[in-house]
């Protein structure tokens, strides 16, 4: 077999061939098996990571925890911001529009209701306690109370005080939100739910007044509580414009001289508040408790059902209760 000296020349310095001469067919029989190896390795994983039943149908939530781990670090940063930015929207939605609006939005799509309250959870766990805790304290100190204790929860979640009290035989509790996330729960927009006229001796609006319309649900609350029934309210602070301490928190309960501190030119959100709280025909019962920084808490009694006009000329709800939005981070 003859060699051209040209090429023999070439193969002595160990020349490097040009690239336009390299091919797959020029590759050693080894290296073709090597690629194949590493694409069939490449396929069953895409294989179990795109795989969404098993023969019994159920295991939708180990399929998700599989693909979770097979996420990379930056894949699952970009996950959470997902839901964080989804988070954002619901809740500045439902701070901004009117119920019915809210009502809307998540009947046509259930699952952003599951999205905001996994967002709210997270939120609500930052905080050093969460006020519905409070309330079911409160309530846990009346399970001797005669006769039967009936309960409305406006805007109640997932309805931990009706789940906390579903032995105590003598509560009866209502359970109200936009959805139903389980059987405890009635789904209806707050500001009409389906309870008679002075029929409900608690109402609890625990972080729920959200809507630009929340003084309907004050007013929905005056239609079914009892006169001398008692409403109990967890909101969070940066919400009241102008915010300040009260110096003395105990002339709040003054019955005498209670419209002193609530003068037209107050600047105060939280006497504004009260007011027109007080135009319903409300009245504290308890001082305004500001022990947590995060939230403030109203203690009021129905003193009586005032008619006529229902206080609605004096109520502007927009300017009254900021929106309580969640800055990106």
């Amino acid at each position: 077999m003859k060699i051209e000296k040209s090429k023999l020349r070439n193969l002595l310095r160990k020349k490097k061939p040009y690239k336009n001469e390299v091919s797959l067919s020029n590759l050693p029989k080894e290296s073709e098996d090597s690629l194949d190896y590493q694409k069939k390795k490449l396929e069953k994983k895409l294989k179990l990571h795109n795989v969404e039943k098993n023969p019994n149908n159920t295991t939708k939530s180990i399929t998700t925890s599989s693909s979770k781990k097979n996420l990379t670090s930056l894949q699952l940063k970009m996950e959470t911001k997902l839901k964080g930015a989804k988070f954002r929207w619901l809740n500045e939605t439902l701070y901004t529009t009117e119920s019915s609006e809210s009502l809307k939005i998540f009947t046509e799509d259930p699952e952003l209701f599951t999205i905001y309250h996994n967002g709210f959870r997270s939120q609500v766990q930052k905080w050093p306690v969460n006020p519905l805790s409070i309330f079911i304290k409160n309530l846990e100190k009346r399970r001797s109370f005669h006769g039967e204790l009936v309960i409305a929860d406006m805007g109640c979640g997932d309805a931990m005080i009706s789940q906390t009290f579903k032995d105590q035989k003598n509560f009866k509790i209502h359970s109200f939100d936009l959805i139903a996330v389980n059987d405890s729960v009635t789904s209806c927009d707050i500001k009409h739910v389906p309870l008679k006229p002075s029929s409900v001796d608690i109402v609890v609006f625990c972080l729920s007044l959200m809507g630009t319309n929340f003084f309907d649900f004050i007013k929905e609350a005056r239609r079914i509580l009892k006169v001398g029934g008692e409403i109990l309210i967890a909101e969070v602070e940066s919400r009241f414009p102008k915010k300040r301490k009260f110096q003395e928190k105990d002339s709040l309960l003054s019955k005498s001289n209670n419209t002193k501190f609530f003068s037209e030119e107050s600047e105060n959100g939280i006497e504004l508040f009260l007011k027109n709280l007080q135009i319903f025909g409300f009245e504290l019962k308890k001082p305004v408790d500001f022990t947590y920084k995060v939230f403030i808490l109203f203690h009021l009694v129905l003193k009586e059902k005032k008619t006529g006009s229902n206080g609605a000329k004096a109520i502007d709800g927009k300017s009254m209760l900021k929106p309580c939005l969640y800055k990106k981070r």
